[in-house]
């Protein structure tokens, strides 16, 4: 079915289309007419592939290429989102630090492969253990993060750091050649609006060892 409307700037693709089958009736000429619209349509094409190449682009600049969690980046900048929250609203966030025990033992004895399988095999259970506003990062090689954002008390923390050691402890890696049994290490910092990012890791971080050494100690 022929359209009235004269080809113009900045038209749909629907009314081109339309215009494209009345052709004869506007008295363009077919074949210059057919050459302009499958070059619009590629183009659009060609800017759809690009968007999405972006957006992957993007994504996979914001998370840890193996593990899919958040890198250090976007770590970094959920921290000063939760400080900013905390600042407005006067609540109390957490900080956990969760360090593979013993992982170089693991990545020597069985391999990279293997170790890789590990990660992701603890990150998987770190994401069943905390809340859907809670964000998990890897901070680099097998230490990992967990923001606890709005807490109710100090001892949420320390009894979500608990109950992430006591899960994987429970749950053995198993791999395709290779079953293991591995161990983590969390410690935890509760932090207001008057903390820095480098402090709070520092807190964290002196929590985690401060558990490793406890571990060390009871076994």
């Amino acid at each position: 079915m022929a359209t009235d409307k004269p080809f113009t700037k900045g038209m749909t693709m629907e009314q081109l289309m339309k215009l494209r089958i009345g052709t004869a009736e506007h008295h363009l000429e077919s074949v210059g007419f057919d050459s302009l619209l499958d070059e619009v349509i590629d183009l659009k094409k060609k800017l759809a592939d690009q968007d999405e190449m972006i957006c992957d682009l993007r994504e996979h600049a914001m998370s840890d290429p193996l593990t899919g969690v958040a890198n250090r980046r976007t770590f970094e900048k959920e921290m000063r989102r939760s400080l900013e929250l905390s600042r407005r609203y006067g609540r109390q966030h957490g900080l956990l630090l969760i360090d593979v025990d013993n992982f170089k033992t693991v990545n020597d004895r069985l391999g990279h492969v293997f170790g890789d399988q590990v990660l992701k095999h603890i990150v998987s259970l770190i994401r069943q253990n905390i809340r859907g506003t809670d964000i998990i990062s890897r901070l680099g090689g097998d230490e990992f993060c967990v923001i606890l954002n709005e807490l109710k008390s100090e001892g949420h923390a320390a009894m979500r750091a608990r109950a992430i050691e006591d899960v994987v402890e429970k749950t053995p890696c198993i791999g395709t050649d290779h079953t293991v049994q591995v161990s983590v290490s969390a410690g935890y910092y509760v932090f207001d609006s008057d903390d820095k990012i480098e402090a709070i890791l520092q807190r964290a971080d002196e929590s985690m060892y401060a558990q490793k050494a406890r571990t060390k100690q009871a076994g």
